[in-house]
């Protein structure tokens, strides 16, 4: 049989009686869902160039709830921007987790303004959130 342990707290009055309480831990609700947050099951990984100089290139990490939602969101932004997704790749993790690895290329994803800013919004917009951003620019390559 499982031993319990309880708190027992003892309450002294003024004329020296105890008062015996067990003491019991707050009953704690659920969070709502607005309470939670995202709860990460998936993470990402987006390498994005400019199509022509393949010298100077973009990583976005992270991580998101839906892959789908998060590829559906980045494609369409990628469209209209002009450029195309070079290669899309889903992997299953585990049972609950997924890995979505994405190229593309963006024109001007270097100018002005930068297109990039469009590319997070795009993440930000699928649901995704960026926890790490690594721009490669590689000096002596020829594009």
């Amino acid at each position: 049989m499982p031993l319990l342990s309880q708190e027992l707290v003892t309450v002294f009055g003024l004329d020296g009686s105890a008062l015996s309480l067990e003491a019991r831990p707050p009953l704690l609700s659920l969070p709502l869902t607005e309470e939670q947050g995202l709860t990460i099951g998936s993470v990402f990984t987006i390498r994005a160039s400019n199509g022509v100089d393949s010298c100077r290139r973009l990583s976005l990490l992270g991580f998101c709830h839906s892959v789908d939602h998060l590829h559906e969101k980045v494609e369409l932004v990628v469209r209209q921007r002009g450029g195309a997704v070079v290669s899309s790749e889903r992997q299953l993790t585990s049972a609950l987790a997924e890995r979505l690895h994405m190229c593309i290329a963006i024109p001007l994803l270097f100018g002005v303004p930068p297109e990039h800013e469009r590319l997070r919004a795009g993440v930000l917009a699928g649901g995704g959130i960026i926890d790490r951003v690594v721009q490669q620019w590689l000096v002596g390559c020829v594009p």
